[in-house]
């Protein structure tokens, strides 16, 4: 037989789940393999609101850029340099399928807060 100790519990706490409202848009260009899309998100019984505006441009079957910035970048920037500035909010992957693997390769700068790199890999069966 085995023994199970509970190091914390929280069954106690009851959080309430944030309800939000959210409207999308897609276009897929006929020039260029790219597709954009806008996010719009509104947080029910309460006042914040943000969009986001995200992009898809296919390389080739296998191999997609996909880059996205939002509203929130307003809230990140500070009086600081254009160059610092400009990169707040942004976020740039790569996504690579192998048959039925998918690797993600993905950055995301808060501008003067600090940047962040991720690395993600899904296997679909």
């Amino acid at each position: 037989s085995s023994k199970t100790r509970t190091l914390e519990n929280y069954e106690s706490v009851k959080e309430k789940m944030p309800s939000y409202l959210i409207g999308s848009i897609s276009h897929k260009l006929s020039i260029i393999p790219l597709t954009i899309e806008f996010d719009h998100s509104y947080l029910i019984n309460g006042s914040h609101a943000y969009s986001v505006l995200s992009s898809i441009y296919k390389v080739d079957s296998n191999l997609f850029i996909k880059a996205g910035t939002s509203t929130n970048r307003f809230d990140q920037t500070i009086n600081s340099s254009f160059g610092q500035n400009i990169f707040s909010d942004l976020g740039i992957g790569l996504v690579y399928k192998i048959e039925d693997i998918i690797v993600d390769i993905n950055s995301y700068s808060y501008g003067t807060g600090g940047l962040v790199f991720a690395i993600g890999i899904s296997v679909y069966y």
